[in-house]
C-alpha cells in the first residue's frame, strides 16, 4: 500500500487529510503480516489460531488522519466483484 495523502478520503472526525498505511500483526512464526478482516464470530483453532474455513477474508486498508491521529479501517472488496 502506497503512503501519502489520499485525496478522496477525509477524516470522519475532523475532516483532515488521511494518509494510507498498514495495520500490521505477527503470525504464528512471528513474521510481520498485514491484518485481514474475517467474516463472522471468531472461533479458536488449536492449529492456526482462528478457524477460517469457508469464511470471507478481506485485506484491511488503513488510514491515519494527519490532523487528529484518528485511524480509519476499511475492508477492501474482492477484485472479482
Amino acid at each position: 500500500m502506497a503512503s501519502g495523502p489520499i485525496a478522496e478520503k477525509t477524516c470522519a472526525g475532523c475532516g483532515g487529510a488521511l494518509v494510507a498505511g498498514s495495520l500490521a500483526t505477527k503470525d504464528s512464526y512471528y513474521q510481520v503480516a498485514a491484518a485481514q478482516w474475517l467474516e463472522g464470530v471468531p472461533e479458536k483453532s488449536i492449529w492456526s489460531g482462528l478457524k477460517t474455513g469457508g469464511r470471507l477474508l478481506l485485506p484491511v486498508a488503513s488510514y491515519c488522519c494527519q490532523s487528529c491521529g484518528r485511524l480509519e479501517l476499511y475492508a477492501e472488496p474482492p477484485e472479482d466483484v
